[in-house]
């Protein structure tokens, strides 16, 4: 589908009266004034790239996009979930292998059987086969928290809430849901596929709150001191994780779609290997080692060689007045 019938298809599929969408000041803009802003512009890019490899997948998305109710919170951290999604795979569809017939090699929502459990997409890259399931959490409220207390808790320090009972606490029960979903959905996809399995996860700038949810020696999700346990106390395993990636481009998504963020070229907005803050790539103990080149497909680093506090498993902080 190109870029000018994805404007046709947003106009009849999108709602552009006052208060009608979450998206309708921007369809507004687009249809009085001929407005197009960035948020559409890298969106309507993306999704004709994807549904140049997976036809139908753009009127899909579309459409999910169409359905969302309300102008609430929750309606936008609906509407960053799908457009996470979106940025994911047109990641894998720019760099994915070719078939015979030149055409990437690319599905979307791959399942085992009609009607079962799965991940956002399956791709392959340099002969490699892989899947990703990407889940994008809700923040908002819990940003404001951050911002209004002194003290937040990325781990779960025996009495720390005690000692601070005024704290920020974890975000890391939604990271413990997307791991069993993710290996759930893996596990179903692979009586059929025996690629790569991995989960992305796409946060905002404070990305060790996941990277502290996932390893840290206190109740990391992949040590042996992890807080979720299994009936006979041991800690549960995924094995169908091969591993993580953390990006931060909720916040990008959120820039993008209050029109904050000028561009030279809007398209770069959902371009999933532009110059950014480097991805994380997590291996998960219980799945396979995952080669060099699949990280490359992902355009991740692995936590090892990334720099800095937002890929450390810090277990306490203490905020002064500095951006949250």
């Amino acid at each position: 589908m190109t870029i000018p019938e994805l404007f046709v298809l947003m106009m009849q599929e999108l709602p552009h009266e006052k208060d009608s969408h979450i998206m309708w000041w921007m369809m507004n803009n687009m249809m009085t004034r001929a407005n197009i802003t960035v948020f559409i512009d890298g969106l309507t890019e993306a999704l004709s790239t994807i549904d140049e490899a997976s036809p139908g997948y753009a009127k899909d998305r579309i459409e999910r996009i169409s359905t969302i109710e309300g102008l609430s919170d929750s309606a936008l951290e609906t509407l960053y979930q799908i457009v996470a999604e979106i940025y994911c795979a047109v990641g894998a569809v720019a760099v994915a292998d070719r078939d015979a017939a030149g055409n990437p090699i690319f599905k979307d929502e791959p399942r085992a059987v009609s009607g079962g459990k799965n991940p956002e997409f399956s791709s392959q890259f340099e002969s490699i086969k892989y899947a990703v399931e990407v889940k994008s959490p809700s923040l908002i409220q819990y940003r404001k928290s951050r911002a209004i207390k002194d003290v937040q808790l990325t781990t779960r320090i025996p009495g720390a809430t005690t000692i601070f009972p005024d704290v920020t606490l974890p975000r890391d029960n939604p990271v413990k849901d997307f791991v069993i979903s993710a290996n759930a959905k893996f596990e179903e996809l692979a009586t059929v596929d025996d690629g790569f399995r991995i989960l992305t996860i796409v946060w905002d700038r404070n990305m060790n709150e996941v990277v502290a949810a996932l390893t840290s020696e206190v109740s990391g999700l992949f040590t042996d001191r992890s807080f979720h346990r299994a009936v006979d106390g041991d800690r549960v395993r995924y094995p169908f994780i091969d591993g993580v990636v953390i990006c931060d481009y909720q916040l990008t998504i959120a820039h993008a779609f209050r029109n904050e963020i000028d561009l030279t070229f809007p398209a770069e907005f959902m371009n999933y290997h532009a110059q950014t803050t480097p991805k994380a790539f997590i291996t998960c103990p219980d799945g396979r080692p995952v080669p060099e080149g699949l990280l490359r497909a992902l355009g991740a680093t692995r936590i090892e060689l990334c720099h800095g506090t937002e890929y450390q498993p810090l277990e306490m902080i203490q905020w002064f007045d500095f951006p949250r």
